[in-house]
């Protein structure tokens, strides 16, 4: 197999440059390439008030219904309102 950016398998980069056999220290965000070795350890995570949590989920507001609610809620009036036209 000739060598190819492939999606960085540290999550830390958009691609990291496989050689054909291994994984190498060349990586991109699609922009010029620089260099991190494969055993390098994790940055550190974000400073952003909206990083906390655990990991893949999103901060949540009391109070405020989610969208989907919204949404039914909408549909349901539409539709009460298109029957008693018609």
């Amino acid at each position: 197999m000739p060598g190819q950016w492939l999606d960085d398998p540290t999550r830390r980069y958009r691609k990291r440059w496989h050689d054909g056999t291994a994984w190498t220290e060349f990586v991109t965000d699609d922009g010029p390439a620089s260099i991190d070795p494969i055993g390098a350890p994790p940055p550190p995570p974000p400073s952003q008030p909206w990083a906390y949590g655990q990991p893949g989920t999103y901060p949540t507001y009391a109070g405020a219904p989610p969208l989907g609610y919204i949404g039914v809620a909408i549909l349901a009036i539409a539709v009460v309102a298109l029957a008693a036209d018609g």
